[in-house]
Order: structure tokens, then C-alpha cells, then sequence
């Protein structure tokens, strides 16, 4: 082969390798409990709130929530329904009944199951050289419906780009439109 053959196709490599080494990872579990009508049903309730455990970017948990919730708001498909920081709920889609949540764990400090974030007491870290991992679940009850581990680099900052996409990237594989379980075309639902 030669020499700048070499080359090129080393180049290509390393690009490839280095783009994977920093690429965002999203990967979920759906229960056979979970129904994409259920997202109806929390439309119809006015929304849910999004707990988030841990504080990624000291002295901005508060901004950190909204723009997960706003995220978790707009960055989706299917029926409209907000998502709101758990201290800022409506009265109306905390009401009694409504058993819906979405929890955020961010940089967990001890191994959580997507299954277990709906209950589990585990707090999370701060973000460490821009390094974000997060567990988060579709809680109905105590139980989760969805879950989800992603993580990714690049996130120095609570403003970061790249968090509000890999956020987006949670919203979408959190909330599906389609249950996973069964065979055929996705399932229509009134947006």
C-alpha cells in the first residue's frame, strides 16, 4: 500500500475513533407495562413533575431543572404536555391522583437501575472534566414504565450545547411513541 494511502486511511480512523470517544450514548428500557397511551393520560392531567437527584453544576440546580424540564417539554414527539421542575408544579398537575413523575439522575454516586430511580435514595455528583451520565425513568407510582441510561462528554457548563442535546435525546427515547413490545407500524396519537 502506499505511503499516502497509509496515511489517509489512518486519518480516517482516528477521526472515526475520536468521534465515537465522544459521541452521546442513549440506551432504553421499556416495561410491557408501557402503553403510549399513557402519554395521553398525562396530558390530560395538566403534566407532571420532573425530580432531579443530584447537583451536576453546583449553584445551578435550579437552571439545570429548567432546562431539563423545558427539554423534557418541547425536545419530543407526541401529545403536548409539560414537564415542570419539581419546586415550580402547578397545583393542578400535582393534584391527588395523578401518579405520573419523570426522575433525573445525574452522575449517579452509587450503580441505580433504571427500574430502581423511581424509589431510590442514591444523589448524584458533580459534573467532573465535562463528563455527564444519566439514569432517568418514567414513573408511574413507584414504578417506572421507561427507563434510560445516557451519557456523554463535552458538558463543562449548565449552558452547554451538547447538554441540551443528549437532554433532547433523553426527552424523545423516554417518552416513545410506539411500546416497543409490539410488532407492527407505530401507534397514532393525537398530538
Amino acid at each position: 500500500m502506499h505511503d499516502h494511502r497509509k496515511v489517509c486511511l489512518s486519518a480516517i480512523v482516528a477521526i472515526t475513533l475520536a468521534s465515537c470517544a465522544t459521541a452521546d450514548r442513549v440506551g432504553t428500557t421499556t416495561q410491557r407495562s408501557y402503553d403510549p397511551s399513557m402519554l395521553n393520560d398525562i396530558a390530560k392531567r395538566g403534566g407532571m413533575p420532573l425530580v432531579v437527584k443530584g447537583a451536576p453544576f453546583p449553584g445551578a440546580q435550579d437552571r439545570f431543572a429548567r432546562i431539563a424540564a423545558d427539554r423534557f417539554t418541547n425536545a419530543r414527539f407526541g401529545p403536548d404536555f409539560p414537564v415542570y421542575p419539581q419546586d415550580q408544579v402547578p397545583e393542578g398537575a400535582q393534584g391527588e391522583g395523578n401518579p405520573w413523575k419523570t426522575v433525573l439522575i445525574v452522575n449517579p454516586s452509587s450503580p441505580v437501575g433504571g427500574s430502581d430511580s423511581c424509589t431510590a435514595s442514591v444523589t448524584g455528583q458533580a459534573v467532573d472534566d465535562g463528563k455527564v451520565k444519566l439514569v432517568a425513568a418514567l414513573c408511574r407510582g413507584d414504578k417506572a414504565v421507561t427507563s434510560l441510561r445516557a451519557w456523554g462528554s463535552g458538558m463543562s457548563t449548565v449552558d452547554s450545547a451538547r447538554l441540551k442535546q443528549l437532554l433532547g435525546d433523553v426527552a424523545i427515547n423516554l417518552y416513545p411513541l410506539r411500546d416497543a413490545d409490539q410488532d407492527g407500524p407505530d401507534i397514532d396519537l393525537p398530538i
